[in-house]
């Protein structure tokens, strides 16, 4: 299969015990409107680096969601992202918050610099979709 290591999935710091309390824990995770939310690399290569931050910015446009990303070069930020582990994951909104520093909060583990436009854009669409709630 040739997707066999393109997987996903998004995670929070533990699990429901029942459904009312899942809907309140992904609530809890939700920023609030006008967030600027930090964000840095913990590796990969600069090329790709640059195309991903691109393409998450999309997110916050005028008209998209009301939130700022501030990328920055320290790892001191609430999303780190990451291109070393298996698949492509996040964590979902502020549970980023509970990940211990320098530790990733993002991963693109497939993305490179063979990856098409349309492959990275899709992927960081998605997980970008999951840490902004």
């Amino acid at each position: 299969m040739a997707n066999e290591n393109q997987w996903c999935f998004a995670w929070m710091r533990r699990k429901p015990e029942n459904e009312a309390e899942r809907a309140a824990l992904v609530k809890a995770a939700k920023w609030n409107a006008g967030d600027i939310i930090t964000v840095s690399f913990l590796d990969g290569v600069p090329s790709i680096q640059q195309k991903v931050k691109r393409v998450a910015k999309s997110w916050v446009r005028p008209g998209m969601a009301n939130l700022r990303l501030d990328f920055r070069s320290d790892n001191d930020t609430d999303i780190r992202i990451s291109f070393r582990h298996s698949g492509s994951w996040s964590t979902l909104g502020t549970e980023c918050r509970f990940v211990s520093r320098p530790q990733a909060t993002m991963n693109y583990g497939w993305l490179d610099e063979n990856s098409t436009d349309e492959e990275l854009r899709r992927v960081v669409l998605h997980e970008f979709g999951h840490a902004l709630g």
